[in-house]
């Protein structure tokens, strides 16, 4: 079970990432992917739609970081629609 909040204040999605570090997906990502400005709700049904594309995402992203960054970092539409199309991420649902 992927652990995951609607952070208001933000206006983001985070979930722990692989390794326990805590992930950021801003609205304007969504909107991107989804094509439309999106609610919350559209968000996390495309997070639980799509949930290993974010894990694999996150995951690639993760591994270009210095370590001090591994902790919390934000994802942004491109690196999402990177696994997606790909199809790499599909493997860790």
């Amino acid at each position: 079970m992927i652990t995951l909040e609607w952070r208001s204040d933000l206006d983001a999605l985070v979930f722990l990432a692989p390794g326990g570090s805590r992930c950021f997906v801003h609205r304007l990502a969504f909107r991107t992917l989804l094509g439309k400005t999106p609610v919350q709700d559209d968000c996390l049904r495309f997070f639980r739609e799509n949930s290993w594309s974010f894990l694999a995402a996150a995951e690639a992203h993760r591994e270009t970081l210095p370590m001090k960054g591994r902790l919390s970092f934000h994802l942004t539409s491109r690196h999402i629609k990177q696994q997606i199309s790909s199809g790499t991420g599909s493997q860790l649902a």
